[in-house]
């Protein structure tokens, strides 16, 4: 990644709100996680592969119930509000 984007990443990065959760499922075809949130047991997100940071290069079940922070959004989708994780970093 070219270093002004990555650099414009972080900041973006450092101003988010975030939450702590626990990966407890991944999905390797579409390169999916799900998170469930540690502070409301049974609010979950998704996150993709790519919102990752820093970016995992060895993307597998090995990172299924490790704990994250990540930045949560909504996104209004044609099937309704969506609940994703963005900024999501592996803490253990």
């Amino acid at each position: 990644m070219r270093e002004d984007l990555l650099e414009e990443k972080m900041i973006l990065y450092e101003d988010q709100d975030f939450l702590k959760g626990k990966i407890i499922s991944v999905d390797l075809e579409r390169k999916f996680v799900i998170i469930e949130s540690t502070v409301a047991h049974g609010n979950t997100y998704l996150g993709h592969l790519s919102d990752f940071l820093p970016k995992i290069s060895n993307f597998s079940k090995d990172i299924e119930g490790k704990n994250v922070r990540f930045s949560p959004k909504e996104v209004e989708t044609e099937k309704g509000l969506k609940k994703v994780a963005k900024f999501i970093k592996i803490l253990d």
